[in-house]
């Protein structure tokens, strides 16, 4: 998958402002009238405006933005891990809230905190890291519906392994969401799940 960010000289949290200045620069620079006898050139400019046509176009950059999400999710260590979280924190920050497809935000979080990647966290995180991990996803939770954000907070509560501030966090999270569920009951089921995916491991 091309980067079409990185085509741009851009970072995923560019505004639509700066994706057409950057546009505009870029083509003028590797316009094909401009460098008649530079191939090299000549097909930059293509994937320049292709890059161009795909991130200027809100729906098409949706899509784009989730599969850019999913696939960068190359875990290798509990660091990179951390900072894809932070990315998408400061990715959606820096959107318009309602421009922001929570169905996308919603898949990409689902698929890093899969259970694959959980049980990688599980063995190699250390207590901080999974720390910053945990208020990092909260942070990101505002845009999602309530059933999605207590899909993800089961998510968490398996990543924070019975670790009193993890948990502490968490609650303190599900206690601010303000609506009316029952907190017991949403406690129980989780704690099923967490044991389910424990006796797995």
């Amino acid at each position: 998958m091309k980067d079409l960010y990185s085509i741009l000289n851009l970072t995923p949290s560019a505004s639509s402002i700066e994706i057409r200045k950057s546009y505009r620069t870029l083509a003028l620079k590797y316009h094909p009238d401009r460098n008649r006898d530079n191939v090299d050139y000549r097909k930059f400019f293509i994937e320049i405006n292709e890059a161009y046509h795909i991130l200027s176009n809100s729906e098409l950059k949706k899509k784009y933005d989730l599969k850019y999400f999913t696939q960068k999710n190359k875990v290798v260590t509990p660091e990179i891990f951390l900072n894809k979280f932070i990315e998408i924190r400061k990715f959606l920050n820096s959107r318009n809230r309602n421009k922001i497809s929570k169905k996308a935000l919603y898949s990409a979080l689902q698929k890093l905190l899969d259970n694959r990647n959980l049980h990688y966290l599980h063995t190699n995180c250390s207590q901080n890291i999974k720390e910053q991990i945990i208020k990092e996803v909260l942070a990101c939770l505002k845009y999602l519906s309530s059933n999605d954000k207590l899909n993800i907070i089961k998510q968490l509560i398996i990543l924070a392994d019975s670790k009193s501030n993890l948990i502490d966090i968490i609650h303190s999270y599900i206690k601010s969401m303000n609506r009316n569920i029952n907190l017991m009951n949403v406690l129980i089921n989780i704690k099923r799940q967490i044991d389910q995916f424990l006796n797995k491991s």
